[in-house]
């Protein structure tokens, strides 16, 4: 079947793959195209994307279709894939995917996290616990999630094994959960500015569970219909 849209050189890209048990969500620049070659430049490391795996690639401006890809290679922050076949965009599709997660996480010394984040769980809207919103930081928007945990960019210096007070929430959806995370991983940023950390969640609601697991199944079923 011939393609009749295809992504220009020098676009900018959004990139959805559901491969594996964490999917990956991230940014990109088309820097060259060639018959249904796409040599991409991604704004993250990309090295987790298997050969063979298919992506979603669509413009970041939300207009156009989407191109369904095959990973060709992976080279740190350069993919290469092959334009596999064109899926038009419609209203219902990508619903939550599209923009990644709406989370924000606080810091909090760990001699008082224990007593903290008790009644941070329990809800308490108590000013000492809620704290100053200067001390709630927001990663970027696109990030890899799991059911189990977080990781994107940030520039804070989180370190390994502390415990944060994180709240979650996912597109479309007003609700936001309370959680706690453990860094897992903390790191410098193998695509430039800033560090890369991994949170393990400690304490996460059933429904933020659910909502977090919905989105991994509708990944897979975009990318696998």
């Amino acid at each position: 079947m011939e393609l009749l849209m295809q992504a220009s050189a020098t676009e900018t890209v959004e990139i959805v793959c559901a491969a594996g048990d964490v999917p990956f969500l991230a940014r990109g620049r088309v820097r060259t195209q060639a018959h249904g070659t796409y040599t991409i430049d991604v704004d993250r490391d990309a090295s987790m994307l298997p050969t063979g795996a298919r992506i979603i690639l669509s413009s970041s401006g939300g207009s156009g279709d989407r191109i369904v890809a095959r990973v060709d290679s992976v080279h740190g922050n350069e993919v290469v894939c092959s334009q596999h076949q064109l899926r038009q965009r419609e209203r219902r599709e990508f619903p939550r995917l599209h923009g990644g997660l709406p989370v924000r996480y606080r810091r909090v010394p760990q001699s008082a996290f224990t007593a903290t984040a008790a009644r941070w769980l329990r809800g308490s809207n108590d000013p000492k616990i809620v704290g100053e919103p200067s001390e709630w930081i927001q990663p970027g928007r696109f990030m890899n999630y799991s059911v189990t945990g977080l990781r994107f960019r940030t520039d804070e210096a989180i370190a390994l094994d502390e415990v944060l007070l994180i709240e979650l929430g996912v597109p479309e959806r007003d609700e936001r959960w309370r959680c706690t995370g453990r860094c897992v991983f903390s790191g410098d940023n193998p695509a430039g500015e800033g560090s890369v950390a991994a949170l393990e969640f400690v304490m996460i609601p059933a429904e933020a569970r659910a909502a977090l697991t919905d989105m991994t199944l509708e990944a897979q079923a975009v990318l696998l219909g």
